[in-house]
């Protein structure tokens, strides 16, 4: 009910727009109920009310889980529905096939009663093909491993609305198996598989959550229990953003940059300036086009102690009062920071994009940015702050093309499972902090001709589980217009094929969309509503492969 009032507190045209998407998601369902064509009607006018309780996450599995029943219940009446004779006919030559092949256990006609029933009516066909054929091979290597991990996932108990995402990976296990060699081993197929849609999981979590969070500071109400929940979570963030903000003095940025701090590992003085620069600007630093400076006397008025929220740390002391030097100070390292941030990513990219044979055009440009960027990573002062963005923006679009240029060869899918799955733990194992320029390394050697597909399948790629990061040694949530995500680049150390690190990312001011795009494993970034602000939290290392 929270979800639904919530939508009606909508602006007129993104409720129109969820109310056409919920539409849509019930059409594609086609018939879906036995009755009259009136009573049929009134079915799908039902269900667009009840989807409209369910937050965007959870909407398109929740209709499936809720058709596929009715569907599959009704193409096994009698009287079967005329539209759904066809189903009917291709379920019960399934069921025919299947006779005796299986053994009568109720676990394991569950799960194959919800192959059927969690699957559109145009993919029943070809499941029904894959899932005979798994009868006649050695079934029991390819159910029960899978069905012994299934349950032991937590979508089984947290949410029926999700039982056809446990379903879906159940018929890949088994598509995946009937296409292998008998003597290959199965298990870390299956494991990667699960890996796969716990990523899947995952982010239909971080968003219900993100949804939850922003109606509660949106001013809906979600009952007590939410909203005292949420608001402590909120308060937290506030109370260490602002005991954060209160160490990083003017003083200490500048013995930072004196002591050449910079081009260390772990530099929280400096990723936590360009935050703040990015809040005051409320925008990303690479920017092609501004059209202002910041403001600094309505930055030090911001930041004055009247305007601080209450900190409830028992030794928190109160810092002196900002001044406009002090807000020079940090814009200065703030573009400062990025200028050595893509100084950086150019000398490796190129130096691997040029082993990969990328173009000479695209590899000069970027070259020929090298001494400006250095002059504006060393020497922040002496240039302009309006052409600072735009030079930023420069490297960000040069970088990108050669990156785009270097075309992927094809990688055997073993190997692409095999890397997917120590990345994953290798991220498992790290901390994630503001700024941190080392890490682990992911147990997947890897050629230097690899690095192109490793860029398309992860290269600003969504990490919805993880949801704090460490800053200046204290941990804290990322608030609801933040989150990480993957940056594949060079390696500086000859020791590796390349690197693939983790960014802080931001939505862009006015926006509300979530971060990620799609609920795949590893969702694209949402690069028109949220951008980079390039402060690492993390890097991994690839090493060489041979």
């Amino acid at each position: 009910m929270f979800v639904a009032l919530a939508h009606h507190k909508l602006p007129p045209a993104k409720r129109e727009a969820r109310e056409a998407r919920i539409q849509q998601l019930v059409d594609e369902q086609g018939l879906f109920s036995s009755g009259t064509p009136d009573e049929f009607a009134r079915q799908k006018a039902l269900l667009k009310d009840v989807a409209i309780l369910y937050p965007d996450a959870l909407m398109e599995a929740t209709i499936e889980s809720i058709c596929g029943p009715m569907r599959f219940g009704a193409c096994l009446s009698t009287p079967c529905p005329e539209e759904l004779l066809s189903l009917r006919l291709k379920v019960l030559t399934m069921m025919a096939n299947l006779d005796g092949k299986f053994p009568r256990s109720p676990e394991v006609t569950a799960a194959l009663k919800g192959i059927l029933i969690h699957c559109a009516p145009h993919a029943l066909e070809a499941r029904s093909e894959i899932v005979i054929k798994a009868a006649c091979t050695d079934w029991s290597r390819l159910m029960l491993p899978a069905l012994d991990r299934l349950n032991q996932w937590p979508p089984n108990g947290l949410h029926s609305g999700l039982s056809n995402l446990t379903s879906g990976v159940l018929f890949d296990t088994l598509a995946a198996g009937v296409s292998m060699p008998p003597d290959e081993p199965l298990l870390p197929v299956i494991e990667g598989i699960i890996d796969g849609a716990q990523a899947r999981f995952a982010k239909i979590v971080s968003d219900v959550r993100q949804t939850t969070m922003e109606a509660v500071l949106g001013g809906v109400h979600l009952g007590p229990a939410t909203e005292a929940t949420v608001q402590a979570a909120e308060r937290l963030i506030e109370e260490v953003t602002q005991l954060v903000n209160e160490r990083m003095t003017s003083e200490r940025l500048q013995h930072a940059r004196d002591d050449g701090e910079l081009q260390s590992d772990l530099t929280p003085v400096h990723a936590w300036s360009v935050n703040r620069l990015l809040r005051w600007i409320e925008g990303p630093i690479v920017n092609a086009t501004p059209t202002r400076k910041v403001d600094r006397a309505g930055v030090v008025a911001a930041e004055g102690p009247s305007k601080r929220p209450p900190v409830s740390t028992a030794n928190a002391s109160s810092p002196p009062p900002m001044t406009a030097r002090d807000v020079d100070t940090l814009i200065e390292n703030g573009y400062a920071a990025t200028a050595a941030f893509f100084l950086a990513d150019i000398t490796e990219t190129v130096a691997l994009a040029t082993t990969l044979g990328a173009d000479k055009a695209l590899l000069g440009a970027c070259d020929r940015l090298r001494p400006p960027l250095a002059q504006l990573a060393s020497q922040p002062a002496s240039v302009d702050e309006l052409k600072a963005g735009p030079l930023l923006a420069q490297a960000e679009s040069s970088i990108a093309a050669l990156r785009g240029n270097i075309k992927a060869h094809q990688v055997q899918e073993r190997l692409q499972q095999k890397f997917e799955a120590q990345l994953e733990a290798a991220l498992a194992g790290e901390t994630m902090v503001l700024g941190r320029r080392r890490g682990g390394v992911i147990a997947c050697p890897m050629n230097a001709g690899d690095w192109p597909w490793v860029v398309g399948a992860f290269h600003q790629r969504l990490l919805p589980r993880t949801r704090r990061i460490e800053i200046d040694g204290e941990t804290v949530l990322l608030s609801p217009d933040q989150a990480l995500a993957l940056y594949v680049t060079g390696s500086s150390q000859s020791s590796y094929a390349f690197d693939v690190s983790v960014h802080l990312w931001q939505r862009r001011h006015g926006s509300t969309s979530g971060p990620g795009l799609g609920a795949t494993a590893w969702p694209a970034m949402n690069s028109p509503d949220w951008f980079d602000t390039y402060i690492t939290c993390c890097v991994l290392h690839v090493p060489h492969a041979g």
